[in-house]
């Protein structure tokens, strides 16, 4: 995953999500929720929120490296702390 995207792969997600529902929203809301931290910092978090809960019903089986994505949402989270001086 890149450190940021464009506007118009920020779009293209967003609307992606809108197509997908349970699990197979995962990804995309972590990858989306990733490049809105610097932009939407509280819609990231919105995000962040709703991949955390779907992480936690999710089977292992799902993704085999889930312990990916519960890095990227904590590192997510971590970022906005800093720019927000927490």
């Amino acid at each position: 995953m890149e450190l940021f995207a464009l506007d118009e792969d920020v779009t293209r997600l967003a609307s992606e999500l809108t197509a997908l529902s349970g699990l197979a929203r995962l990804p995309t809301l972590v990858k989306q929720a990733w490049y809105l931290r610097q932009r939407a910092g509280g819609r990231a978090l919105e995000l962040a929120d709703e991949a955390e809960a779907l992480l936690a019903l999710a089977p292992a089986s799902f993704d085999p490296d889930q312990g990916r994505l519960h890095a990227r949402l904590a590192l997510l989270r971590s970022e906005l702390a800093l720019l927000r001086g927490q």
